[in-house]
């Protein structure tokens, strides 16, 4: 995943981009690394919204982000 997260930013492939971090925040959600999955999913979310799809964010990441900041705290 962050193999492909450098190969996206090169290509400027910003959907892409913020699909490999949601996963890498699933994959410190699965490690309980809290802190690290609210920054992957608030990175996520900040890219997917400035492209213009702020569902597919609210739909996919939004309840990922609440989980993990529930389990932060």
């Amino acid at each position: 995943l962050q193999a492909g997260l450098v190969i996206y930013r090169s290509i400027g492939d910003q959907y892409s981009k913020a699909r490999a971090l949601y996963r890498l925040g699933d994959w410190a959600r699965d490690k309980q690394k809290w802190e690290e999955a609210v920054d992957f999913y608030r990175q996520a979310m900040d890219l997917w919204d400035r492209i213009g799809l702020q569902s597919l964010s609210q739909e996919i990441i939004q309840p990922r982000l609440n989980e993990a900041l529930e389990k932060k705290s």
